[in-house]
């Protein structure tokens, strides 16, 4: 049942923040595995195709603008794009929690081999797809850009442009030369900016019934320089390295392991790892906006 009028979007918005409370309790009783979304039809039987997300307006918001910018470019791709949940409503109130109501897509139980071709086709897709004319780096909102090279996945504040991220990391690529080892500069300016998921889980992917993947979780889906896209398949996550096989040929992804590029990324990683969160100290363009002391 999609809301079509105001009238219905406000039963719904209803619905949907009497069912988040009672959700709420029962996640914080469900031995560690407390979560922010569940399927509205849990909790009231009106709604049997609608699932729920919430959490806060600024990060959800984004999530919301990328779900929306990605169903629009599977529905014009049709059968040759992943399925993307339908987005439905978006709600939220000032200083509080946002709510991205969405489509719900049956996914199927496969093998783990079949998981990754379908996984790679999704990834094969988005490296075909760039981000609207100026979105800021990774976000499509006001929400910091994520990638497994920042720490906690998530850069330390809003970063304008690829040019701002270059710098942010050539900087911390410097310390690193300064402290222990002589690394290349990164060049990510004249690359091409695709979409990729950033977040390589499982967790991320599905496929349906039809046999076409599924993309699951649009908040960790960024535009990224082809760098940093290729970094989250080649240096990241098992799942990942299963993934990128049926992305690249053998020679391609023996070759792309080695670039000094990903090389660097990868020690630029472990360095800001072992650092504070914003231990650069840059603004927006990416400039140093305080003294960094190691």
């Amino acid at each position: 049942m999609f809301p079509s009028t105001p009238q219905d979007q406000s039963v719904l918005e209803l619905a949907v923040e009497c069912a988040a409370v009672l959700h709420e309790r029962r996640s914080y009783h469900s031995n560690g595995n407390y979560s922010r979304f569940f399927h509205l039809s849990d909790f009231n039987t009106s709604y049997p195709d609608l699932s729920v997300k919430y959490t806060d307006h600024v990060t959800l918001e984004a999530e919301n603008l990328m779900l929306q910018y990605l169903y629009n470019l599977a529905c014009e791709d049709g059968d040759a794009a992943p399925h993307v949940p339908q987005p439905v409503h978006y709600f939220y109130h000032p200083d509080t929690l946002g709510y991205m109501v969405m489509g719900c897509i049956e996914l199927c139980i496969v093998s783990d081999h079949k998981l990754h071709t379908k996984a790679a086709r999704a990834v094969q897709w988005l490296r075909t797809k760039h981000p609207p004319p100026g979105a800021l780096f990774g976000s499509l909102g006001k929400s910091y850009a994520r990638h497994t090279v920042f720490p906690s996945g998530m850069a330390p504040q809003m970063l304008r442009s690829v040019a701002a991220a270059e710098k942010y990391l050539n900087m911390a690529i410097h310390l690193i030369w300064r402290l222990w080892n002589p690394l290349t500069d990164i060049s990510l300016v004249n690359e091409d900016v695709v979409l990729t998921q950033s977040d390589m889980d499982t967790s991320n992917f599905g496929v349906a019934p039809d046999g076409r993947a599924v993309l699951l979780d649009t908040g960790t889906i960024q535009g990224l320089p082809l760098t940093l896209a290729d970094f989250t398949l080649l240096w990241t996550t098992p799942f990942a390295t299963s993934v990128s096989q049926h992305v690249f040929d053998a020679d391609e992804r023996a070759a792309r392991l080695v670039l000094p590029s990903l090389v660097a990324l990868a020690d630029v990683r472990r360095f800001l790892g072992n650092n504070s969160n914003d231990c650069l100290g840059v603004d927006e363009d990416g400039n140093r906006k305080t003294q960094a002391h190691f």
